[in-house]
């Protein structure tokens, strides 16, 4: 019996060793793929590209996703540098705007590389591998198959800046200048050189186009009025106070010049315009807007030459003198005449006593305007016309009705600002002359707090 017990923990783990053997599965041999999925490749004859994506996140498109991953890997390997000669380098010496031009260069050459081949791909169920290569050989060569480009369409476009400057036409050389800029952009960081025409020295390229394009700037001149401009609160500038006019060399007169005035008194406070083909430029500002002193700013539209955004725009802005002129100017407040008609039961009284005159001059200073007795120094001239007429007694009290109205007009033009009816005002009273003295009270208050309000509401711009 003893021997019985003895035998059962043998008999057990005999059992249990048999059934491992039999549960016991082969380890899976997971493949790793090829030599360049495990070790980026080394080839000093190429730039190499290795993209990859993840099946299961980009079922649709992943192979697609790790081909343009691949050119942006093999674009990488493409070392871009500002050499020291370029025009770039002379141009610009922030570190941060070099990367950015240096990082534009990597993503313009992403999407215009050419010539790289597919060397091989690899997937298994969960990622997709590429592997593009390119000959640094053939990327030289088409590197400098674009340059060569570039330089045929920058000479091109120069060649049209030189017509121009000889018909001086300034404005549409400076513009072909800047065509050949744009031509020459993708590559600022590269001293190109060239042969000069008429000495058949080397020259850097660039060097010369925005030598040129200085020159040109330099021969446009911006001219106006030389005396101080004094323009009135509200009003529409005059067009002729703030006209300049463009010439280039000997004088002659430039068109289609495009310009910015900017002034803080005025609305609104820039304006762009393009002269005539007589080279005068007149600017549509709505109204001076602000009182005080300024000075009027009048320069030369460098953006118009340059796409919205363009990086360039504002390092190139920095090495140009601009064409410009400035001129004093002064907003001062409106002067207003007075021109009232007072009438009373159809006669015109012996003295005006209605206070109508003195209320309004009050008024007036309170709403920001000058009062001004001499029409021929006014701005703006009020004309009231108002008569009383009776209407009538009711149990002793008696009627009086004013009828007339209320015009305020630009004393240059003409030009109708404010227009008011003042028929329906009534006065009532013991007897019809203090009646219509009432109906006069009436008045003096619509003229002081509607009309003038309303006038200042309408030099305001509201």
């Amino acid at each position: 019996m003893k021997l019985f017990y003895l035998l059962i923990p043998i008999f057990l783990l005999t059992a249990c060793t048999s059934t491992q053997k039999v549960t016991q599965q082969p380890e899976e041999i997971v493949d790793p793929g090829p030599e360049w999925v495990q070790r980026r490749p080394i080839d000093t004859d190429y730039y190499i590209g290795i993209g990859r994506s993840n099946k299961k996140i980009n079922p649709s498109d992943y192979a697609q996703i790790a081909k343009r991953n691949a050119l942006q890997d093999l674009v990488s390997e493409i070392e871009v540098k500002v050499e020291s000669n370029s025009l770039l380098k002379q141009l610009e010496t922030q570190t941060s705007f070099e990367e950015r031009f240096l990082q534009s260069v990597r993503v313009q050459s992403a999407a215009t590389i050419s010539d790289y081949e597919q060397v091989d791909q690899w997937e298994d169920e969960g990622q997709y591998y590429i592997y593009y290569r390119l000959s640094k050989k053939r990327y030289l060569e088409l590197k400098q198959q674009r340059i060569d480009r570039a330089v045929k369409q920058a000479q091109s476009h120069r060649q049209d800046a030189a017509t121009a400057r000889r018909n001086q036409e300034l404005v549409q050389s400076f513009r072909s200048q800047v065509l050949a800029f744009k031509a020459l952009e993708p590559f600022l960081n590269e001293p190109i050189m060239v042969d000069d025409p008429q000495t058949g020295e080397k020259q850097y390229l660039g060097n010369v186009v925005m030598q040129d394009m200085k020159q040109l700037l330099r021969s446009i001149k911006i001219t106006g009025n030389q005396k101080a401009m004094e323009l009135t609160y509200g009003i529409v500038p005059d067009r002729e106070l703030t006209q300049v006019k463009v010439t280039g060399e000997g004088e002659k007169p430039q068109n289609q010049v495009p310009l910015i005035y900017d002034c803080n008194l005025l609305y609104p406070d820039r304006v762009k315009v393009e002269t005539r083909f007589d080279g005068v430029a007149m600017p549509g500002f709505k109204r001076a807007s602000r009182r005080g002193t300024a000075q009027l700013e009048v320069r030369m539209d460098m953006q118009a030459f340059f796409a919205k955004g363009d990086p360039m725009y504002k390092l190139m802005i920095r090495s140009f003198d601009v064409p410009e002129c400035r001129f004093d100017l002064v907003v001062r407040s409106p002067r207003v005449q007075l021109n009232l008609q007072e009438k009373k039961f159809g006669q015109m009284p012996v003295q005006n006593t209605s206070g109508l005159r003195s209320a309004c001059q009050k008024s007036l200073i309170g709403n920001g305007m000058q009062y001004e007795a001499d029409i021929n120094k006014s701005d703006i001239v009020i004309e009231v016309q108002a008569d009383t007429r009776e209407a009538g007694e009711f149990q002793g009290l008696y009627t009086a009705i004013l009828e007339g109205e209320a015009t305020v007009k630009l004393t240059s033009t003409g030009e109708v600002l404010v227009k008011e009816s003042l028929n329906g005002i009534k006065g009532v009273d013991l007897d019809y002359t203090r009646a219509g003295d009432k109906a006069y009270d009436a008045l003096i208050k619509k003229i002081a707090y509607e009309v003038i309000p309303r006038l200042k509401r309408k030099l305001n711009g509201n």
